[in-house]
């Protein structure tokens, strides 16, 4: 019967979203650390640059800024996955609103 295929995936939807919700919570959660952690770095390069004075301070920011280059590209995945899962709950919000309106 319709009426109880529709049932089962509204069901099947409903018991994805708190998963769904969360795994978007998760990327959000990573995102942030990952921006922590690139201020931090940041942080660390603007202090190395104040004091360059020897060979030392130079291999300092050598690495930081492949740090910074590995945490950039970081960035720009988790990015990409934050706008993928907030797409994805945008459309499963819709997708539930669009279910609550039709049930009488």
């Amino acid at each position: 019967d319709l009426t109880e295929d529709v049932d089962e995936g509204m069901s099947a939807v409903l018991a994805a979203a708190p998963r769904a919700v969360e795994e978007i919570q998760g990327v959000d959660r990573a995102l942030r650390r990952v921006q922590d952690e690139l201020e931090a770095v940041d942080a660390r390069v603007t202090r190395a640059a104040d004091s360059c004075v020897e060979a030392k301070t130079l291999e300092e920011l050598d690495r930081l800024k492949d740090h910074l280059e590995s945490v950039g590209a970081t960035i720009v995945e988790a990015a990409s996955w934050r706008a993928a899962a907030n797409g994805a709950a945008d459309a499963l919000r819709a997708f539930l609103a669009a279910g609550d309106a039709a049930v009488p």
